[in-house]
């Protein structure tokens, strides 16, 4: 499933960069609210800008990245839940998480370019207008869901006092035995070696 969602996505990347150029003739000459208008050269190169690492971020390349490099990774309890027994299925869960987020940012962008589209003066656009209340009202709920899924995602992350204790006493535990282990493995240092006669032993 994870599989078909990111290749769905790869599909709906392609042909939104298909689709902003050639919707140019539906566009005003200037897009956006009064006061807050652009050329719609402008909004097309925003808009396009805006897509382009899209599949990178959500389809696997940011995580790929991030496993090379996990110190540039932002968790809450990093260290627990990336300990070998636990950290194929936290990368799990960050790849599900990220495509979730990729399928709303997708909705978000076709939301805006359709609106932006169907809003030519005159109703030229040849695309049945969405009233103003439905596009707020679309747009305020795809927000209210990126943030619940941001929440929800975010307390999974938690860890009991307990058991995160029990982890840190581990950890101290295993260095503590690491470090004895490597010391009895380290010979002695020239410096520290007994001195017997002739080597500068007082006669």
């Amino acid at each position: 499933m994870t599989e078909f969602s990111r290749k769905a996505q790869l599909l709906c990347w392609m042909a939104y960069l298909i689709a902003l150029p050639a919707s140019w003739a539906w566009l005003p000459g200037m897009v956006g609210e009064v006061g807050k208008q652009m050329a719609k050269g402008s909004y097309i190169v925003i808009m396009l800008v805006t897509a382009l690492p899209l599949p990178w971020v959500m389809g696997g390349g940011l995580l790929k990245w991030l496993r090379r490099h996990p110190g540039l990774l932002n968790l809450p309890h990093k260290g627990y839940w990336l300990a070998p027994e636990r950290a194929d299925a936290a990368w799990a869960r960050l790849d599900s998480l990220l495509l979730r987020l990729g399928w709303m940012i997708w909705c978000l962008l076709a939301l805006i370019h359709y609106h932006a589209a169907a809003e030519r003066p005159g109703g030229q656009g040849g695309l049945p207008a969405l009233p103003e209340t439905a596009f707020e009202s679309v747009m305020f709920a795809l927000v209210i869901a990126v943030l619940v899924d941001a929440l929800h995602s975010t307390l999974a992350w938690r860890v009991p006092k307990a058991t995160l204790e029990a982890f840190r006493a581990q950890q101290t535990h295993d260095r503590a035995a690491s470090e004895g282990r490597r010391s009895i493995r380290r010979p002695p240092r020239p410096s520290h070696l007994p001195r017997g006669p002739g080597h500068g032993e007082p006669r």
